[in-house]
């Protein structure tokens, strides 16, 4: 978690209903991800150049590789980074290139397989970076994941899911929503669009608004599924999916379940 009332470089660690506990500082620049309760995160060397670094199973950092943290894989085995002047997709554990990234839009889906767009077609990297298959054409923007093995997709005119293991992309809203992301369980899908933030049930589509505390910049699900964190400039909210409870979490943002 981040507070914005503390400075950009206060960060927090905690769980709903729990008083967190101050990071240590590790010269974090820009936002750390947690992955299986390990800090991946970039720091400047020397002041000047990005190097990714992650902790270990004991806390100690270890150094991965050059380049600004982009997207981690929520089993843990890679990561999307930014060298220079290129998107790269790396082997978390010992900071191995396996692919280099054409321009677009990238998710990572909650089994590990990382997707992405372009303007001709959405693309399925293996997870050792060799191999690549098209799972769809045509022009699309990768807005996040959705269940096991989902990647919700937006077009100039909705927001569809395609899954990953049949191929099939099945129409989820008839526009294309600004932010939408989906819970790891498959159950339940935040939206972010011109009509407010909201969370929508896939059993039944029922719909219940989301707080926000100020203009939404992220949401964020934890991956038991149970909390999703909406994201704002000023602050942020963590909402409990099945019965709605809100914690208004103040100046401070979770960054990273």
């Amino acid at each position: 978690m981040r507070s914005a009332a503390a400075g950009p470089e206060a960060y927090l660690a905690g769980s709903p209903g729990a008083r967190p506990v101050s990071l240590p500082d590790l010269g974090f620049a820009g936002l750390p991800r947690l992955v299986h309760g390990r800090l991946v995160y970039t720091a400047l060397s020397g002041g000047v150049l990005p190097q990714i670094w992650a902790t270990g199973s004991g806390g100690c950092p270890r150094r991965v590789g050059e380049g600004t943290v982009d997207l981690v894989d929520p089993t843990g085995h890679g990561l999307t980074a930014f060298v220079q002047s290129e998107r790269h997709m790396l082997d978390l554990a010992s900071g191995r290139l396996l692919a280099k990234l054409v321009p677009g839009t990238y998710a990572w889906a909650n089994d590990g397989q990382l997707v992405g767009a372009d303007a001709k077609q959405v693309t399925l990297y293996s997870a050792d970076g060799r191999t690549t298959r098209v799972v769809a054409s045509g022009y699309y923007i990768v807005l996040g994941a959705l269940g096991p093995t989902g990647v919700v997709l937006g077009t100039a005119t909705a927001t569809s899911l395609l899954d990953l293991a049949s191929g099939q992309v099945t129409k989820l809203i008839d526009h294309r929503a600004e932010t939408a992301v989906g819970s790891p369980d498959g159950r339940w899908l935040a939206v972010v669009d011109a009509g407010g933030a909201n969370l929508v049930s896939r059993a039944d589509g029922h719909t219940t608004a989301l707080p926000r505390p100020g203009p939404v910049v992220g949401l964020a699900w934890s991956a038991d599924s149970a909390w999703l964190a909406v994201q704002t400039p000023f602050g942020g909210a963590a909402v409990h999916a099945d019965d709605g409870r809100v914690l208004d979490l103040g100046s401070v943002n979770v960054v990273s379940w």
